[in-house]
């Protein structure tokens, strides 16, 4: 049901996203008559899998439903998209929201109140790409969901809104941001009146953040070398060696946590379900990828225990059901 207001003012906004939590802000708006998306600007449809099949986003999708004009972006907001953006009605909000591009200046200036972004975290905790994966990467037991103004600075602008929520300890990534975009989705558009209204006033963020940039993760970020892992889990890797070091995120997490099994632990979960935390474990048949899963730390002895694990070329298993193909160097 759509919801009713009082006020004859009707707020023209424009999207910025490609993704699914995109598309769970945009349908909060389409549900408030307050509110009439104007335009949605989303990458163009990229092929997707071994068979190259062209996929469309879920903004795109969304956008073809409802019959909301879209606009096609490849690499970078350029001129062509910026004289495409201008034959549309002027807008009064610009709405990004899991975007992953540089916002222009012009584009910035383009919306007649402001131009706001949806953070999934507690700014000015983890400004950047990865929010969620570093805020339970670091054992955060408390985040929230901001709304800001949008400025030159990465996620710096002023707080529009804040909305704190508890950590569970057993989200992975997934959880932590369908939880995130389902409380945005139910109160994006209140908020945005509220503070169209003047009801609300944006309050600065300091300049520095007192976390590490949430940066954008690659594959190489989740790779623990099979020595540190296996001394995580209490055993001696003196005679165990490799060629490929520890990603520096874990290194350095391991460092903030001051506990080396706790940041595998936390990796499971924050890097799942990619990079993922995995290794390369010795085998008899040669070198294999494995997967972590799930892990905890024995309140015992401290150390690390693997529970899930999934080697290359195998089903998921438990650990002590698999860890016999393991090939240690003879003494």
């Amino acid at each position: 049901m759509k919801k009713n207001s009082n006020s004859t003012k009707r707020y023209r906004i424009a999207v910025a996203g490609s993704t699914e939590h995109t598309r769970m802000c945009v349908e909060g708006l389409l549900g408030d008559t307050r509110f009439e998306v104007m335009w949605m600007l989303t990458p163009e449809p990229k092929t997707i899998g071994r068979q190259k099949v062209l996929t469309k986003n879920p903004v795109q999708l969304l956008a073809e439903k409802e019959k909301i004009p879209i606009i096609f972006l490849k690499e970078k907001i350029d001129e062509s998209i910026r004289s495409q953006i201008t034959e549309h009605s002027p807008v009064d909000f610009l709405l990004v929201v899991d975007f992953g591009y540089i916002i222009p200046k012009w584009l910035l200036e383009l919306p007649k109140v402001a131009p706001l972004n949806v953070h999934p975290s507690e700014l000015p905790r983890w400004r950047g790409s990865s929010p969620g994966q570093f805020t339970l990467l670091y054992g955060d037991r408390a985040s929230a969901v901001s709304i800001i103004i949008m400025n030159k600075d990465l996620d710096a602008g002023p707080i529009v809104y804040q909305k704190t929520f508890p950590v569970d300890p057993a989200w992975n990534q997934t959880d932590y941001y369908q939880l995130s975009f389902t409380m945005t989705k139910k109160i994006l558009a209140e908020k945005i009146v509220e503070f169209a209204e003047g009801k609300m006033k944006a309050q600065p963020q300091p300049p520095d953040s007192p976390t590490p940039l949430a940066r954008r993760l690659t594959k190489g970020d989740g790779f623990v070398s099979w020595p540190l892992l296996y001394e995580a889990m209490g055993n001696p890797a003196g005679s165990l060696l490799t060629t490929q070091p520890t990603s520096n995120l874990l290194l350095e997490t391991s460092v903030a946590l001051h506990s080396w099994p706790q940041t595998l632990v936390n990796a499971c979960r924050a890097l799942n379900p990619w990079p993922a935390l995995w290794t390369m474990i010795p085998t008899h048949k040669g070198p294999k990828r494995m997967q972590v899963l799930s892990a905890a730390v024995d309140p015992a002895t401290q150390h690390l225990t693997l529970k899930k694990v999934k080697i290359e070329g195998q089903s998921e298993a438990n650990w002590n059901e698999v860890k016999n193909v393991i090939s240690f160097p003879s003494s």
